[in-house]
């Protein structure tokens, strides 16, 4: 489901940026650690089998993704996240590294703006 670029919703990218003007890097660093942290914790949960967990973490993930309009980034989340409330543990970890991937293009493609 990735792509060698990420799917990003440029014009809505540039309207963020207009609208948070100075504020768009402190934005930017928090998706970037919060992202991060958000990875870390579906890692973990899925080592522990524990899909609520993953499912929180891919929530929380998917509407940051939203806002950023990362729309790869989004849907992929949506789909841990779909996943991990059915209770299908079977495949999450391949999702998890599609996120890993994504968000890292993502980051690397937002830093280019910033």
């Amino acid at each position: 489901m990735t792509t060698d670029r990420p799917s990003l919703n440029w014009q809505a990218v540039q309207e963020l940026q207009t609208i948070m003007g100075e504020n768009f890097s402190l934005l930017l660093d928090t998706f970037f650690k919060d992202g991060a942290n958000h990875l870390v914790a579906m890692q973990q949960s899925l080592k522990c089998d524990d899909l609520e967990a993953t499912r929180s973490a891919a929530h929380s993930l998917k509407g940051s993704a939203g806002n950023m309009s990362a729309q790869v980034l989004e849907g992929l989340c949506r789909d841990l996240e779909i996943q991990a409330a059915t209770g299908r543990a079977e495949g999450s970890q391949d999702l998890v590294s599609a996120i890993a991937t994504e968000f890292g293009q993502v980051k690397v493609a937002l830093q280019s703006i910033a």
